[in-house]
């Protein structure tokens, strides 16, 4: 339960950036949102946060997960 809740916590940041992220694109320029064959700049970060936050919460449960488990035995 203990690593349910703060899981949880991050999906619900990442829920509410991602529905930011459809509100601001409204609102930004059309240079800054512009789709075709290259990805808008808007997009691209919003894609490297997404990345960022993956790896990085990957690398916050593997840390959790070897500390409640012990030191592997070889």
């Amino acid at each position: 339960m203990r690593l349910l809740i703060p899981h949880a916590a991050a999906l619900a940041a990442l829920t509410g950036g991602i529905s930011l992220w459809f509100h601001l694109r409204t609102l930004l320029p059309s240079w800054m949102t512009h789709e075709g064959r290259k990805e808008s700049l808007w997009d691209l970060l919003g894609w490297l946060a997404l990345a960022v936050l993956g790896i990085s919460q990957g690398i916050w449960m593997a840390e959790k997960m070897k500390r409640r488990l012990g030191k592997p035995q070889d």
